[in-house]
C-alpha cells in the first residue's frame, strides 16, 4: 500500500519496524526522532523523547537503530503505555542553514516482517529545517499510522520543546518556539537529553563531523562483532579513536546496545554448544 501525504493505515500486527532510507544527503546530516505523546499532544517527560542521543525508552518499546543510508524504528505498539496516544516520528536537518529542499527524498517502509505500507517524500521546494514524517495513533484498541510529511521551522531543540521537552541551556539562546506548560523534567536520564541538545550550540559543521565519528565508532564497533569476537587490540583501537575525537566511549557503548546484545548471544550460544559437543559424544 503507497501512502500519500494525509493517508493512513491499519496496523495489524503489535510489533512494528518504519524503516527510513534516505537520498540525497549523508544519513549523518540528518536527525530522526520519535516522540511518545499523551492525551495533550505533550510528552510526559525525557524517556518519551527517542533521538541519537537515546536511542531507546526505559521500557524498550521503541528503539532507534541507525544505519549508514538509513535509520529506523522498531515499536512494541502492545506494550506502549495506556497513557501515550500518539508517537510521532521525525526528520531534522543537523545544520540549520539547510533546509528539507536538499534532500532529494525518503522512503518510508512499514513491516514485520512484511510490508504493510510505503511512502516516498520528496525534499522539493521544501524550506524548513525539520520534518514530521507521520505518527502511529491509537484507533479504538487498534493502532494505525498516519503519513504526515509536514515541514517545520526549527531544528531538533525546537522541535522537542514543541512536543514539550524542556531544556535548561547553559546559557541564553533565541527562543524558536512558544513555551509549554510542561514542568521541568527530572531524574537520572534528564541530563541526557540536555547535555545531547548542547550539541547545537556548536556551529553545525562541528557538530557533522562530530555526528560522522560517532557513526564511524558504532560502525567500526559492529565490523569487530561480525566475527564474535572482540580482541584486546581492537578495544585498544575504539579506545584510541575516542581519545582522538573527544568522544564518549560510554555513551557510544550505550547507544550500540543492540550489536552488543547480539555479540553476547552469540558468545553464549558458542559456550554452551562447546560443552554439549563433547557431552553428547559421552552418551551416544
Amino acid at each position: 500500500m503507497e501512502l500519500v501525504a494525509g493517508a493512513n493505515t491499519i496496523i495489524p500486527t503489535s510489533s512494528i519496524n518504519i524503516e527510513i532510507q534516505i537520498f540525497g544527503v549523508e544519513a549523518s546530516e540528518l536527525d530522526f526522532s520519535a516522540y511518545s505523546l499523551a492525551e495533550n499532544a505533550k510528552v510526559r517527560g525525557d524517556d518519551d523523547m527517542i533521538f541519537y542521543g537515546q536511542l531507546h525508552n526505559k521500557a524498550q518499546t521503541i528503539q532507534l537503530t541507525q544505519a549508514i543510508a538509513s535509520a529506523s524504528f522498531q515499536i512494541n505498539l502492545a506494550e506502549v503505555s495506556p497513557q501515550i496516544n500518539k508517537i510521532a516520528i521525525c526528520a531534522t536537518l543537523a545544520d540549520k542553514r539547510k533546509n528539507f529542499s536538499s534532500v532529494s527524498h525518503l522512503n518510508i517502509r512499514i513491516k514485520n516482517p512484511d510490508t504493510i505500507a510505503t511512502s516516498r517524500i520528496s525534499g522539493q521546494n521544501r524550506s524548513e529545517v525539520a520534518l514530521i514524517i507521520g505518527e502511529f495513533y491509537r484507533y479504538g484498541q487498534n493502532w494505525k499510522f498516519r503519513l504526515i510529511s509536514q515541514g517545520f521551522n526549527g531544528g531538533l531543540k525546537s522541535l522537542a520543546e514543541y512536543f514539550g521537552v524542556d531544556i535548561a541551556d547553559d546559557q541564553p539562546a533565541h527562543q524558536e518556539s512558544p513555551p509549554t506548560s510542561t514542568p521541568p523534567i527530572t531524574g537520572d536520564t534528564a541530563s541526557n537529553i540536555t547535555n545531547a541538545l548542547k550539541d547545537l550550540l556548536l556551529s553545525p559543521m562541528k557538530l557533522i563531523e562530530k555526528r560522522k565519528k560517532q557513526k564511524e565508532f558504532q560502525l567500526q564497533l559492529n565490523q569487530y562483532l561480525l566475527n564474535g569476537k572482540l580482541t584486546k587490540q581492537e578495544m585498544q583501537q575504539l579506545d584510541e579513536f575516542c581519545i582522538k575525537h573527544e568522544l564518549d566511549k560510554q555513551q557510544l557503548f550505550k547507544q550500540s546496545s543492540q550489536p552488543i546484545h547480539n555479540f553476547l548471544h552469540f558468545t553464549l550460544a558458542n559456550i554452551i554448544a562447546d560443552h554439549i559437543r563433547p557431552l553428547a559424544k559421552v552418551i551416544f
